[in-house]
């Protein structure tokens, strides 16, 4: 919901250029809160449509966002964290984050596309290894991989960050929007 709040607000101003996204604290992004989305509507297939919408809405928005859009990942990113990072335009991370594809490990697979988009980013061995196994990697991992576009000391990644946010800026918005 609160995502959604946010890019109803992105989307009735045309001056914002670029989009960071990053966590608090020592994650970006563990994903949504499973045992919840199952249990709010589960049995109530119009329920779980709602929650599906509420979940998955602002990755579509988030992707079809005119700016560009940057993943700046300071901890854990994980599940539907790698989405997020994975739909984003750019990704630096911290040489410490965290990144994991775990949903093997409860029987399942990654929803919403993340099988494909794993595949897509990754080579194909990368792609299974992490996906069959639910092993964990850092950020100099997934740079090294080109999961992210490089990985940074994690006292580096706000500023280096801003830096280039503040520089894709500063360019020419018809041609940001065209380039993208």
């Amino acid at each position: 919901r609160d995502m959604g709040k946010v890019f109803d607000h992105l989307d009735s101003r045309d001056d914002i250029q670029v989009l960071v996204i990053t966590g608090a604290g020592d994650a970006f992004c563990t994903g949504m809160d499973l045992e919840q989305f199952i249990a709010d509507g589960f049995e109530d297939p119009a329920q779980f449509r709602l929650n599906t919408d509420l979940a998955f809405g602002w990755f579509r928005r988030l992707k079809a966002f005119t700016g560009v859009t940057i993943a700046s990942i300071n901890g854990w990113c994980v599940a539907g964290g790698m989405l997020v990072a994975s739909i984003c335009d750019l990704a630096f991370t911290s040489d410490k984050a965290r990144f994991g594809l775990s949903e093997i490990n409860f029987a399942t697979i990654p929803g919403a596309g993340l099988t494909w988009v794993t595949a897509e980013l990754l080579n194909r061995r990368e792609a299974l290894f992490y996906l069959t196994t639910g092993r964990t990697f850092d950020g100099a991992e997934a740079a090294n991989m080109g999961l992210v576009n490089y990985a940074l000391p994690a006292g580096q990644l706000v500023d280096h960050t801003h830096e280039i946010a503040h520089e894709i800026a500063g360019k020419h918005p018809i041609a940001l929007r065209s380039i993208k």
